[in-house]
C-alpha cells in the first residue's frame, strides 16, 4: 500500500472535469492508507515554520478525579486549562506528565485548585499560581478566573495559608497556618482589601503528609487542538490540510468521511461533492498544496518509468 501522501498526490492529478464518483475513487484509495504526510512535502509547503506551543490542559480522567474528590457544589464547572505562561514548546519541556493538586480553596462565587507544575513547565510572568477554576457561580469564564485569583492572593497575603516554592518560583506545597487539613472562616487582613470578610474554605495536606490532594494527569495542548474538554491530537497530513487556505473544505470532506464509516454508507457516492470541492480549491491554491502536486506528478513519471522498464524486460525476454 502506498502511503496517504502519496495517495492523496494522486488524487490532485485528478482533473477537475471529472464526475464526483472518480475524483472520489482516487480519495478512495488515499483514505484506505495511515494518516500521515511525509516531512519533506510540509517542510517544502511551510518555510520556517513557527514552533508549536503548548498550555497545560486536564483531561476528561482528571477532571472526574477533581470532581470525585472535591465535591464541587457551584453549578457551572470549567477546571481545564491551567493557567501558566509563557506556553512552551516540545524544546522547551513541554510534555504529559502527572500532577499534584496541592490545594482547594472555595467561597460562595468560585471553587478553584491549585496545581503543582512538573519540572520544566515556567511560572506565568507576574502569576506564580497556576491554578484551575473547578466550578463558579457564574457562567462567565473571565470573572470566574478573576475571582478565583483574588482568592488564592488574599489567602496567602493574609496568612491563611503558607505555599511553598520552588527556584522558579513555581509553588510546590501549600500548608494552612495550624497544620490542619482544613480550614473555614473570614477571610481577615486590610479592611479595606477586596474580600475582606468573606467566608472562605481551604483544603490541604496536613503537615507532615504528601504535598498533594491528589494526583491526576494533565496533557500538554494547543489551544486550536483543545476541543470539547479534549485534546484532539491531529496527525501531521490533517495539520498539513488545516493549516492551508483548503481547511474549511477539508474539515467538510472528513466531517462527510467520518459520518459515511459510522452509518456504514459508501462514502465515495455520499462524499463526492465535498471531494469535488476540495479538489477544486486545492487547485486553486498550488501556492500551498503545489508540493503535493509536484510529488505528484513525480511519483506518476516514476510509475510509468517502472512500467515501462517491466514491458520492455517482457519483450527482451519473448523475443529470446
Amino acid at each position: 500500500t502506498l502511503p496517504c501522501q502519496r495517495m492523496l498526490r494522486r488524487m490532485l492529478l485528478l482533473r477537475r472535469c471529472g464526475t464526483a464518483a472518480a475524483v472520489a475513487t482516487g480519495a478512495a484509495a488515499w483514505l484506505a492508507t495511515p494518516p500521515a504526510i511525509a516531512a519533506d512535502a510540509v517542510a517544502d509547503a511551510e518555510a520556517a515554520p513557527a514552533p508549536t506551543r503548548y498550555g497545560l490542559y486536564l483531561p476528561a480522567a482528571a477532571r472526574e478525579a477533581i470532581k470525585r474528590t472535591l465535591k464541587p457544589a457551584l453549578p457551572y464547572a470549567w477546571c481545564e486549562k491551567v493557567l501558566l505562561a509563557p506556553e512552551i514548546t516540545i524544546d522547551e519541556g513541554a510534555t504529559d506528565a502527572d500532577v499534584d493538586i496541592i490545594a482547594y480553596a472555595a467561597t460562595a462565587s468560585v471553587e478553584t485548585v491549585l496545581v503543582g507544575l512538573p519540572h520544566g513547565w515556567p511560572v506565568r510572568e507576574g502569576r506564580d499560581l497556576p491554578r484551575v477554576v473547578v466550578a463558579a457561580a457564574t457562567a462567565d469564564a473571565a470573572a470566574a478566573e478573576e475571582a478565583a485569583d483574588a482568592l488564592w492572593a488574599q489567602l496567602e497575603a493574609n496568612g491563611h495559608i503558607i505555599i511553598d516554592r520552588r527556584k522558579d518560583g513555581a509553588p510546590w506545597r501549600v500548608r494552612l497556618r495550624g497544620g490542619e487539613a482544613q480550614w473555614e472562616g473570614a477571610i481577615t487582613g486590610d479592611r479595606e482589601s477586596p474580600g475582606f470578610g468573606t467566608t472562605a474554605a481551604v483544603r490541604a495536606p496536613r503537615k507532615g503528609q504528601v504535598p498533594g490532594l491528589l494526583q491526576v494527569p494533565a496533557q500538554a495542548c494547543t489551544d486550536a487542538a483543545w476541543e470539547k474538554g479534549e485534546c484532539v491530537r491531529e496527525c501531521g497530513f490533517c495539520k498539513f490540510m488545516k493549516g492551508g487556505p483548503c481547511r474549511d473544505e477539508f474539515i467538510a470532506w472528513e466531517a462527510c468521511v467520518d459520518r459515511s464509516r459510522t452509518e456504514g454508507s459508501d462514502f465515495i457516492e455520499a462524499c463526492g461533492q465535498h471531494t469535488l470541492k476540495l479538489k477544486a480549491c486545492t487547485d486553486e491554491h498550488p501556492e500551498y498544496y503545489g508540493a503535493l502536486m509536484a510529488d505528484a506528478e513525480e511519483d506518476a513519471a516514476q510509475r510509468k518509468e517502472k512500467e515501462g522498464d517491466v514491458q520492455t524486460s517482457a519483450a527482451a525476454e519473448t523475443g529470446a
